[in-house]
């Protein structure tokens, strides 16, 4: 959320405002003396009146700028002036299409930026970003903006109205198709920007630039990167190499080292950067990359250009570049700044919930080893934030858990997952999905499941090769669209591995799920209660899940051991039978609970024992009857009794 001071300047301020509802009102009362009786209104008087309060906006704006000379001296918030009032005139001296587009801009700006409703908060906020005279800060947690006045949509489809018939008389120009989808996307007409950008007849790349715009704010991800792609393929080399910069992106020393690449390597660093911050693989062309290439087309229509903060400068499209165009704007009364100057602001509101996409540093040096804190989506601290237009409710934390089965020769993985934080309390059902990848356009498999429960496992089957991967289970709320996602490396069975993963279960007496419990189960079976964590809770009663491919008379040990100083057990005994192991563990050991034509799966409920919050290993050891051994861990963590788990 940039926010900008302004010095406080005259009453005189005001006069584009008091000269446009001069003219509006009396076309507005004279509608209203001559409206017939509720109910006795017929419908081409409900149109003639729309047109006629249209017109008189547009008119009025366009008279106002007019009288004025559109010479004003005082000084927008990038302290540059306006742009000089001349005007474009054909061989016989009549101002064209072109001027009075441009008149027109001026004066629905100078309008709109005097209107602008009052907002709470802002002036006096903590900057996370300064540029120049802006200070940003992550506005995700802010009282949403006063809705748009009536007024002032009124005042915009009336110029875009002019900008229609600019457009239709001069469908070469760049600059008045650029502001044409510009304003339609404004005015949340996704339809209309589509067709602005279709009847471009300007310069190739751009007017497919303006389409990739266009599409991009429609959530047509593979459009948009079809037509960002012919963008990019028809532009100069230099423009395409700036273009693909993500030096904004990233922190300062990784962003010298990528300004210090050649264009080539720099466009392979991006691409693969991209690749990696996309939020959803699942989704098709990448949606963060369009925003990119939809962030650099924007600025571009708006350099130089009025707007809200005045004339748009490098302080507001560095802005933008980081974090997005703003999508609505308030203001604030006069304060006294440290300098001891009166001064009012003008607060620019971004789309939220906004999140950071890039990857870590370790993320991007080795993505096959990432951890869920190499993906910070609600980093404080952000060099980028970016909203998906499909995901209302945001990317919420996500609890996951990955385990590998073998089938024949092939690898099944499995991720389980639940969404938490804001989403802790959704109802309904969900879109899970479970993508693997060795790289930028290179899938290995994915499967896709509908109205899937809030909690639970995606099964994938791998092709039967030994290969690292990396995993991404993605997963959004059907209801309120929450979103949540984890991404990590795999490394794909051996055939000749005797021991599977470890998934945690749910476990319910209900079901007959008593402590201590053990035998055969199959995988498809357990999975609908796969445990979306690896929290728990002491005196929780969880399930683990596991195959053993070997020969019959294994023995099983099962050992719970504290990972932090402060992780100890209480009152071993109590729980399950669980006898003391070595370094403070909690063990069992059992014969492998074997059936004949029973299968690979097995299944053991425990106890969560009496334990302090921290960290701790649950380990798995398989004993052949050939005396080797097999083992398999996996990390659990108990919170603290002020946390809540999912």
């Amino acid at each position: 959320m940039p926010i900008m001071p302004i010095p406080s300047g005259p009453s005189a301020r005001r006069s584009l405002v008091v000269a446009t509802l001069a003219v509006l009102v009396p076309s507005l009362a004279a509608a209203q003396r001559a409206r017939p009786a509720r109910g006795a209104r017929p419908a081409a008087a409900d149109d003639s009146l729309r047109r006629a309060i249209a017109d008189s906006v547009r008119r009025a704006t366009i008279d106002s700028i007019a009288r004025a000379g559109g010479d004003s001296t005082r000084r927008g918030a990038t302290g540059a002036a306006p742009p000089p009032a001349t005007t474009p005139r054909d061989s016989a001296g009549v101002p064209t299409a072109l001027a009075y587009a441009r008149k027109a801009q001026a004066a629905y700006e100078k309008n709109r930026r005097e209107n602008l409703p009052f907002g709470t908060g802002g002036a006096t906020a903590g900057c996370d970003v300064t540029f120049g005279t802006i200070c940003y800060w992550n506005n995700n947690d802010d009282v949403p903006p006063k809705p748009e006045r009536p007024e002032q949509r009124a005042a915009r489809a009336a110029f875009l109205k002019t900008l229609g018939e600019a457009a239709a008389a001069l469908p070469g120009d760049d600059w008045i198709a650029g502001q044409y989808v510009k304003y339609a996307i404004e005015e949340k007409d996704a339809q209309l920007a589509m067709r602005a950008a279709a009847g471009c007849r300007g310069t190739p790349w751009w007017c497919a630039a303006l389409t990739g715009l266009a599409r991009h704010d429609a959530s047509d991800h593979g459009g948009a990167g079809e037509a960002f792609d012919r963008a990019l393929s028809l532009m100069p080399a230099d423009q395409r190499c700036q273009w693909l910069d993500l030096s904004a992106w990233l922190p300062t020393a990784d962003s010298t080292a990528h300004l210090a690449k050649g264009c080539d390597e720099r466009i392979a660093e991006t691409e693969r950067i991209l690749w990696l911050g996309k939020p959803f693989w699942h989704q098709p062309g990448n949606d963060l990359r369009n925003e990119l290439l939809a962030r650099r087309t924007y600025n571009a229509i708006e350099r130089g250009a009025p707007g809200v903060y005045g004339v748009n400068g490098p302080d507001v499209l560095a802005s933008q570049l980081r974090y997005g165009w703003p999508v609505a704007w308030s203001t604030q009364n006069t304060i006294v700044n440290r300098q001891g100057a009166m001064v009012s602001s003008i607060t620019s509101h971004e789309p939220v919930p906004s999140h950071d996409f890039m990857p870590s540093a370790a993320a991007r040096a080795n993505p096959f080893a990432a951890t869920a804190a190499d993906w910070p989506f609600n980093a404080r601290q952000a060099q980028m934030r970016y909203h998906p237009r499909y995901t209302v409710g945001g990317f919420q934390a996500m609890g996951h858990q990955f385990a590998r089965f073998l089938r024949g020769d092939s690898t099944l993985l499995v991720g389980a997952y639940v969404l938490d934080g804001k989403a802790r309390w959704e109802r309904g059902t969900t879109r899970a999905a479970l993508v693997v990848q060795r790289g930028p356009g290179d899938e290995v498999a994915r499967t896709v499941l509908e109205r899937r429960p809030l909690r639970g496992g995606v099964p994938l089957l791998l092709a039967p090769r030994r290969d690292t991967v990396l995993a991404s289970l993605e997963v959004l709320s059907d209801a309120r669209k929450f979103a949540g996602r984890m991404r990590t490396g795999v490394t794909t069975l051996a055939p000749t591995e005797q021991l599977s993963d470890v998934l945690l279960l749910a476990a319910r007496a209900a079901d007959g799920d008593a402590p201590g419990s053990a035998g055969v189960a199959r995988l498809e079976a357990v999975l609908p209660r796969a445990l979306g964590t690896t929290e728990l809770n002491e005196g929780q009663s969880f399930g683990v899940y596991w195959e053993w491919y070997g020969a019959p008379g294994a023995t099983v040990s099962l050992a719970i051991t504290p990972l932090d100083k402060e992780s100890t057990f209480g009152r071993v005994a109590s729980f399950f039978r669980l006898g003391s192991g070595p370094a403070g563990s909690a063990s069992i050991r059992f014969p492998d609970p074997a059936q004949p034509g029973g299968g690979p799966g097995r299944r053991l409920v425990l106890v969560m024992p009496e334990a302090r919050p921290g960290r701790y290993r649950l380990s798995l050891d398989v004993a052949g009857a050939d005396g080797r051994t097999h083992h398999r861990e996996i990390g659990v963590r108990v919170p603290s009794p002020d946390e809540e788990l999912p």
